[in-house]
């Protein structure tokens, strides 16, 4: 059943279509569909798709305010519209408030699927991009502890070579100097290795880690 305000919004709506020829809500729903489309086939590259939820939710926020004005400004008659039909006007008396209500609520039904549905793409995207850097990372901190062992093994033999030859005595100063630098340089990695477990351990537990990283390598 369909109350007074329903009624007298859907004569409204059934007058637009007769001046219009089209129903004005409609062909705004398609027209925003179209472009949502163009712009989701700019993020076809995966390089800017961390941009698409951002971006989508901007165009969606305006687009609903473009919608309100165009309905309210453009296609509405105004305060002092009459409507008056020609004598010859072929005149069509047909009930279509049920029709014209059950399209309604399929837009409306159909409007909240495709939301669901952009919202699940958007929570999968943000899955696949947070995947990679964790693979990434991951990768990382496998490198660098194979590195970190290389290091030490290399400061272990060139310890006892210095010992063994009493370098530190008798070497030139190129030499001296060209050791001083692996020495730096092994600092500097060994602090960057820490870094990145450090980081890793505030989003996850080692042992999590440790079984993830044995799930993707």
């Amino acid at each position: 059943m369909l109350f007074d305000d329903e009624l007298k919004r859907l004569d409204l709506i059934e007058d637009k279509i007769e001046f219009f020829n089209f129903i004005p809500s409609s062909l705004l729903a398609v027209f925003i569909k179209d472009l949502e489309e163009i712009l989701n086939e700019c993020f076809s590259n995966k390089k800017f798709q961390y941009l698409q939820p951002k971006i989508t939710s901007l165009f969606k926020h305006h687009m609903t305010i473009f919608k309100a004005f165009s309905l309210r400004n453009i296609f509405n008659f105004p305060e002092d519209f009459l409507w008056e039909r020609k004598q010859t006007d072929l005149l069509v008396d047909a009930n279509v408030n049920k029709e014209l209500k059950e399209l309604i609520e399929l837009q409306n039904t159909l409007e909240t699927k495709n939301n669901l549905y952009q919202n699940k793409m958007y929570e999968l995207i943000e899955l696949e991009n947070r995947n990679k850097g964790y693979k990434c990372t991951f990768a990382n901190n496998t490198k660098l502890s194979e590195s970190n062992k290389m290091v030490e093994k290399l400061e272990k033999e060139l310890k006892f070579f210095l010992e063994k030859t009493n370098l530190e005595n008798v070497a030139s100063e190129k030499v001296q100097k060209q050791v001083k630098k692996f020495l730096e340089n092994k600092y500097l990695k060994n602090e960057f290795y820490k870094e990145e477990k450090n980081k890793l351990l505030q989003v996850a537990k080692t042992e999590d880690i440790e079984d993830l990283t044995r799930k993707i390598f």
